[in-house]
């Protein structure tokens, strides 16, 4: 049964998922509970869960604020990322229901009209849907779980990635080619492209840390 503080850890996840809530800005317990309709309590407890878990932090000046990660915090961070939705790539491919093979079917359509559009926005949305229901296809709690926070940590980077003149277009290549192995029933395929898509350019990653550290909120913001 779902709690009040697992309502709030779920709605700043999505903050953090959206760009809602950026590195370096503050969350603060009134103000969320404020907003949540809640009491301070399960804000409290649900910070103590996501600072636990790395993605908030605590400083005696800050309060808990959205973490940051450094560089080389980052690379771990995505090779260890890119490896478990391999793992689940290579399950889905297995495991994947019919209907749920027409489901990546009918993301994959939506990113081509949202390419062709140029709405980056939407794209990011719907490309981030594709991902989510790989991991969920794979039917592997641990995994999932693991896989689900590494990503969320990352959504910053991924967000970033996509706005680079022609990123759109090529990541639309490399789902079309997951998506010809998941018809292909090939695993292992999948599994390889799948890790290939998730391991970003070290170039973007550098140009990502240094736009987070020039943008980073430090304190000023509050959530």
């Amino acid at each position: 049964m779902k709690t009040q503080a697992d309502y709030v850890q779920a709605r700043i996840e999505e903050k953090i998922s959206l760009g809602q809530l950026r590195p370096g800005q503050r969350v603060e317990e009134m103000s969320l509970a404020q907003e949540l309709g809640t009491s301070r309590t399960p804000v409290r407890e649900a910070l103590a869960k996501l600072v636990s878990a790395g993605l908030l932090q605590k400083s005696p000046r800050q309060g808990a604020f959205v973490a940051r990660l450094d560089l080389a915090e980052v690379l771990g961070m995505l090779e260890f990322s890119a490896e478990l939705a391999a793992a689940c790539a290579r399950f889905a491919t297995r495991r994947m229901s019919p209907a749920e093979r027409q489901e990546l079917h009918a993301h994959c359509a939506d990113l081509e009209r949202y390419l062709a559009a140029n709405d980056v926005a939407a794209y990011t949305k719907t490309a981030s849907h594709f991902h989510a229901a790989i991991i969920e296809f794979s039917r592997n709690a641990y995994l999932i779980e693991a896989v689900n926070r590494s990503v969320l940590m990352l959504a910053g980077l991924f967000r970033f990635d996509l706005t680079y003149p022609d990123s759109m277009r090529r990541d639309l290549a490399e789902h079309r080619q997951m998506l010809a192995a998941f018809d292909a029933f090939d695993a292992e395929a999948a599994r390889a492209l799948m890790r290939r898509h998730a391991l970003l350019d070290s170039t973007v990653v550098c140009d990502y840390i240094a736009y987070v550290e020039a943008t980073a909120c430090d304190g000023e913001g509050s959530v």
